[in-house]
């Protein structure tokens, strides 16, 4: 009587490769922090070097802490190419690790950039990156920025926090994200002037933006004009498409159909943008020093400076926030251009601590449901 060990492994590797993609359970397995491949790897030998020869046991990869990251990168290595297919990956490390720091000769930020070298780009599709940064007033904003050292072509979603792209640049005559179509961006210390320029270059197809930020001073300098432009172009071409639906199409006088191709109000984002949620972040202060109350005191007025220049933006219907975590709007309504989350401008040192493990909390759901095709959360 045949067995399954009597089916060729090239049928064989098929059917655990549909097994891994479409079964119920492969989902599922998502809620465990491992891929299915992982779990069907563990039935017998020869599901094992067919699973790991395809990189079926990590399609769905979930690396949590420097030390794994540095075995991840080292399997990598040991691979051929097509075993090293990442369909979905989130690599994160929100705890600085002191007893152990003379013991990896490379940082968090640097593993992270050689595991998007090594890994298949042509397959990724969901990457999540969440590093530490200091929230703290007085202390340096660290320098998480990260260079893609390959385009990744299948990518639609790209979740970084505390984390910045560094060579959008590069990316002019060849974008190296052209296919991102959603993007959250959060726990800025100090956002980029250039935002707006290097989203337009390296995601030239994004449709909805996230952007999580302390709401500080240069913030306000940096981010508050392109804000401002693009909630006027957006209001613009709604007004636009007001006018376009309200009248006959052959009927449209030639004034209504200039307006609709050609607006005056212009922004620096990405053209297909259809949507910016801006979500304010606390600066963490230590009140209770009372040699530190000079220094609470400035850090205070500056956030409330910068608090100021974006409530200026709030759009009217500030709270109606009931659909940001619709994947896509229905043909009777649309998202709202631009959505503001409620300011957080400054709090106690000791809650940073518990803050950021619901961030961190919030941030791997969000990989979980969005590896699972599910609705992500957009709420600021």
């Amino acid at each position: 009587m045949p067995t399954i060990s009597d089916i060729p492994a090239e049928i064989l590797s098929v059917i655990l490769e549909l097994a891994c993609t479409d079964a119920p359970d492969a989902v599922a397995s998502i809620d465990s922090h491992h891929s299915f491949g992982l779990t069907l790897s563990l039935v017998c030998t020869s599901f094992r070097q067919i699973i790991q020869s395809c990189g079926l046991d990590i399609q769905h990869a979930y690396v949590h802490g420097i030390y794994r990251m540095d075995l991840f990168l080292t399997l990598l290595q040991q691979r051929i190419p097509y075993a090293k297919r990442v369909r979905s990956l989130m690599l994160a490390d929100y705890e600085q690790i002191y007893y152990m720091e003379n013991y990896f000769t490379k940082t968090a930020l640097q593993l992270v950039i050689e595991i998007l070298a090594t890994i298949d780009s042509s397959a990724l599709h969901v990457l999540s990156i969440f590093l530490c940064y200091p929230y703290a007033a007085g202390q340096a904003p660290n320098d998480n920025k990260v260079i893609f050292p390959t385009p990744l072509p299948a990518l639609t979603d790209l979740f970084l926090s505390g984390v910045y792209v560094e060579n959008p640049e590069l990316c002019v005559s060849s974008p190296l994200l052209p296919n991102v179509l959603r993007a959250q961006i959060t726990r800025m210390a100090v956002p980029s002037e250039h935002i707006p320029e290097d989203l337009a270059r390296l995601t030239p197809n994004l449709i909805r933006l996230k952007l999580g930020f302390k709401p500080s001073t240069i913030a306000g300098i940096n981010l508050a004009v392109p804000l401002a432009e693009y909630q006027l172009a957006a209001a613009e071409s709604y007004n636009s498409r007001a006018v376009y639906w309200d009248s006959d199409e052959e009927e449209a006088q030639p004034q209504q159909q200039q307006q609709v191709l050609s607006p005056t109000c212009t922004h620096a984002f990405p053209p297909t943008l259809r949507q910016v949620v801006v979500s304010f972040e606390p600066c963490y202060l230590p009140y209770y020093l009372k040699e530190a109350e000079d220094a609470v005191k400035a850090t205070i007025v500056a956030m409330d400076r910068g608090a100021q220049m974006f409530e200026q933006l709030r759009p009217w219907k500030y709270d109606s926030d009931e659909d940001l975590d619709e994947d896509y709007p229905s043909d009777e309504e649309e998202w709202e251009p631009m959505a503001f989350g409620k300011m957080n401008t400054h709090r106690s040192m000791t809650v940073c601590h518990q803050d950021e493990q619901e961030r961190f909390r919030s941030a791997v759901q969000n990989w979980k449901m969005c590896t699972a095709d599910r609705k992500v959360a957009w709420k600021p």
